[in-house]
């Protein structure tokens, strides 16, 4: 956006946006791998009950955590929180951009259906914690729908565009399909360019910006040129006349 609003066009490869990803896994990798080398979560096995014989009859195991693990984990979860509010940032900045793969309406939803899981959900598994296997369902519940909206929600629409994508045999690049609208006296047409994509071509495509202006900016320009396409078709017309006038 702020190149954008310098009229200034960049190229965002692959490895511009991968590097910070790298970078946020080897932090999340150092900081693990410490706490697990030096401070390890306890394994403990409590008898839930016991048999005629007096032999363990129901056992839960569970991992325990102290303070020495929360001074691993608390640089986590601050990591976690600042890569989480850049990337809100991020697409409050970029939320009226016109992309091809406008990705910030699926994001938010994403977050919502977070929120509201996590909304039903922390309740339930305080509720269940006494309750072993009820507590591991519910656990495994709220990852898998956390995990599933997010990666459903920023990829699908990503793979359906792509199969569209491919199943045209060119993109039509512009609109400006004749400023006076095609055949008559007085037009002034232009042919829209056509952009011919081959797909035995393994050349890798950067994303196509059609417009940063946001919808009712369009409508309003669209407008504006049609009534500017009016006026110059009024001119050629009369200007046609006094030329046929004259001679």
């Amino acid at each position: 956006m702020y190149f954008a609003k310098r009229c200034k066009r960049i190229s965002v490869k692959v490895k511009d946006t991968i590097a910070p990803m790298i970078a946020f896994v080897i932090l999340n990798i150092i900081i693990l791998s410490l706490m697990t080398i030096f401070h390890p979560f306890t394994y403990r096995v409590h008898i839930k009950s016991w048999d005629i014989f007096h032999r363990p009859d129901i056992t839960e195991g569970r991992c325990y955590h102290g303070m020495d693990q929360a001074y691993y984990l608390a640089p986590l979860a601050i990591l976690h929180g600042i890569i989480l509010f850049l990337a809100i940032q991020q697409l409050w900045v970029s939320r009226d951009l016109s992309t091809e793969f406008q990705e910030s309406s699926h994001v938010f939803k994403s977050l919502l259906m977070i929120l509201l899981v996590l909304f039903i959900g922390l309740p339930v598994l305080l509720l269940t914690r006494g309750n072993g296997n009820a507590n591991l369902f519910t656990t495994s519940a709220i990852t898998f729908v956390m995990c599933t909206s997010i990666l459903g929600l920023m990829f699908i629409p990503k793979i359906r565009y792509e199969q569209h994508r491919k199943s045209q045999s060119d993109i039509t690049v512009g609109g400006i399909g004749g400023i006076g609208g095609g055949g008559g006296d007085g037009d002034v047409g232009v042919t829209s360019s056509n952009i011919n994509i081959d797909e035995d071509d393994d050349t890798e495509y950067n994303e196509l910006i059609l417009s940063t202006s946001n919808r009712e900016e369009l409508i309003v320009n669209n407008a504006k040129l049609n009534s500017d396409n009016d006026k110059l078709r009024k001119q050629i017309h009369d200007m046609q006349e006094q030329q046929q006038e004259e001679n």
